[in-house]
């Protein structure tokens, strides 16, 4: 087997440079501080090749002799580096993407600032074709909690269970799609109102099984809480986390749903609060699952494909006959 290597980054969507809706998450304190990283151009093409880079402890290098480099190498070649992330709508750990035939350093390299962002230093590169960005519905290869612990640099061939792991790994990378059924979480425009009752249930239903579904693919129990009236339909629970999944279902393509008062102010204040959407509910071939997460100063929520949908505030009054 050719060296492979697992290596801890941010969670974004493109990683190609920060903006209003891709920002890094989940990598530690400095990218927690700065909201920036030398990960958020590890997919930005530079000529003909992507530069890769990961969050080593400050003093630490790369042992590439772990992957069958002599010590005194700076470099090994026809490396597979797969680069993971903590998602932060679901949590757990997940592979975003990966280098083939890549050429791994022992320490950061750099390359003129411009060139990468002006994030110049980079552990990984290769050729542009042999690099693969998953997008977010592909992303459901999860990262064993007994596996990298702490560090950002997983020596994957040396885990206890390399054999079996490695071997539905590349299964996965083979084909993404095939692993968690194909999820897609592109938009539309419309409106999904339906003034019929009976379809109404029949979109409310297949919204709640397309949710359930998704989350129990990804390894939580899932329950029912909706006639408890707490402002969410489901909780889902994997471990020590606990999601809170409001869900709703559109007829048509998505254009914009309501939240009751209590179901919006659950979700400005309850950890774990998720907005699922299902779009063309009762079209099987077109039928979309979103899920949305409110960002950090509840101005908008973001879906986990980077779409993002503001939020607007409406006011309701009841009118009431009067007496003469």
């Amino acid at each position: 087997m050719k060296p492979i290597i697992f290596l801890r980054t941010a969670w974004m969507i493109d990683y190609k440079g920060v903006t209003e809706i891709d920002e890094p998450t989940g990598a530690g304190s400095y990218v927690a501080d700065n909201k920036d990283g030398m990960e958020v151009a590890n997919f930005f093409p530079v000529g003909s090749k992507y530069y890769g880079f990961a969050r080593i402890r400050k003093g630490n290098n790369l042992r590439i002799e772990r992957l069958g480099a002599k010590k005194s190498d700076e470099v090994i070649d026809d490396v597979t580096v797969v680069f993971f992330a903590k998602n932060p709508h679901l949590g757990g750990q997940f592979v975003v993407g990966w280098y083939d035939k890549a050429k791994l350093y022992r320490s950061c390299q750099t390359l003129n600032q411009n060139q990468r962002l002006k994030h110049p230093w980079y552990l990984a590169t290769t050729n542009l074709e042999n690099g693969t960005l998953l997008n977010i519905p592909q992303r459901s290869f999860e990262i064993p909690e007994d596996g990298p612990g702490q560090t950002n640099a997983w020596y994957v061939m040396e885990y206890y269970n390399a054999k079996e792991y490695l071997k539905e790994f590349f299964q996965f990378k083979a084909s993404p799609n095939k692993y968690l059924g194909n999820f897609k979480l592109t938009g539309g425009k419309g409106s999904g109102w339906q003034m019929d009752a009976e379809i109404r249930k029949q979109v409310e239903i297949a919204a709640m099984d397309a949710t359930e579904e998704y989350f129990k693919a990804m390894g939580y129990d899932v329950e029912y809480v909706h006639q408890k009236k707490f402002g969410w339909d489901l909780e889902a629970k994997k471990e020590n986390q606990k999601l809170l999944l409001e869900v709703k279902g559109l007829s048509a393509s998505l254009g914009s749903v309501i939240l009751t008062p209590n179901e919006y102010q659950k979700s400005l204040k309850q950890k774990g609060f998720l907005l699922c959407i299902l779009e063309n509910a009762l079209d099987k071939k077109n039928s979309k699952l979103h899920i949305c997460k409110i960002d950090a100063k509840n101005k908008f929520w973001i879906s986990n494909n980077g779409e993002k949908l503001k939020i607007v505030k409406i006011t309701s009054a009841q009118i009431v006959k009067t007496n003469p």
